[in-house]
């Protein structure tokens, strides 16, 4: 369904479309060419969209919280959408590790993404005005100001993809391919660390996004999820290259501590297993030739059942 007013934007329904005219399109209406043209990541329109999605004074009402400290403590009346947000802003920033002068320039993308607010009278009426800042800001519009700036941080590592898994056939999922349809934070799943051997996959639903286990996770141990590269496809240095770049931390897995095999690179005539004994663990080796299914760990001395498909 198009906008009855730019070009630029499509909806899925007319309920989709209603919804969004009476909250962020009705800001980002009259800017989206502008915006486009500017060149900004999906994470910038991020978090531009998060605040264009509720009104001025939805984050007024949620200041005392923020800056109160122990936001979700608080025994006071906070509505689902409220907490949405402080979950959100409570996420980490890793600001104490910017540098000069990446602060400095995300600092610029505030600012510019600011201006489009006061451009479009986000504030209220004539706002636009003072958009040269000329004059003193507002405490609110300083407010939304701040937020625009700690929302720019935590979305460079916080934010997941929206996709949609696109079919050719309907009975099969040869050939199917994952289309990126935008990004989105979900301030649960953004908890969740990174492994190279993820414990769970990911998949949306309209603008859910559901997690799955994968594998049996025992009692106490780690629900990761992936960041990116999986250990089976990509190189140590590569995947590590990659984490330290985007998400400024040195992945320290158990595929990455071992240097687990690429998949093309294993050798199909030998197969590893790992001892069935909960305090062992040992690696099994087992050629393919082998007929026996039992086999006696050279660790425990005890006997492990494996089976191949």
């Amino acid at each position: 369904m198009p906008c009855p007013t730019c070009s630029r934007i499509g909806f899925c329904s007319l309920a989709c479309r209603s919804q969004a005219l009476e909250t962020y399109h009705a800001y980002e209406c009259s800017i989206i060419d502008f915006l486009f043209e500017a060149g900004i990541s999906i994470t910038c329109y991020l978090a531009f969209r998060m605040i264009t999605l509720k009104k001025s004074g939805f984050f007024t009402r949620l200041r005392p919280f923020i800056e109160g400290g122990s936001v979700m403590k608080q025994e006071v009346e906070v509505d689902e959408e409220m907490k949405k947000y402080i979950a959100t802003y409570s996420l980490v920033n890793h600001a104490e590790r910017r540098s000069v002068t990446g602060f400095f320039h995300i600092t610029l993308m505030a600012n510019f993404l600011f201006k489009c607010l006061k451009l479009v009278n986000y504030f209220g009426p004539n706002s636009s005005e003072n958009i040269d800042f000329s004059g003193d800001l507002s405490e609110q519009e300083s407010w939304i100001g701040a937020l625009l700036l700690k929302q720019l941080q935590l979305v460079q590592f916080n934010a997941h993809e929206v996709s949609d898994l696109h079919m050719e056939r309907s009975d099969s999922i040869e050939d199917a391919k994952s289309v990126f349809l935008g990004a989105a934070v979900y301030p649960t799943v953004a908890l969740f660390n990174h492994s190279c051997e993820p414990g769970i996959v990911r998949y949306c639903i309209g603008d859910m996004l559901i997690v799955r286990a994968i594998k049996s996770i025992a009692k106490g141990e780690m629900i990761a999820e992936n960041y990116g590269p999986i250990y089976s496809q990509k190189t140590r240095e590569y995947r590590q290259r990659v984490l330290k770049e985007r998400y400024w931390f040195d992945c320290n897995c158990k595929p990455c501590r071992e240097n687990w095999p690429l998949f093309g690179d294993m050798n199909m005539d030998v197969f590893k297993f790992r001892c069935t004994t909960s305090s062992c663990g040992n690696a099994l080796v087992v050629h393919s030739n082998t007929l026996t299914p039992f086999i006696t760990c050279q660790s425990c001395k005890k006997a492990a059942i494996f089976s191949r498909a």
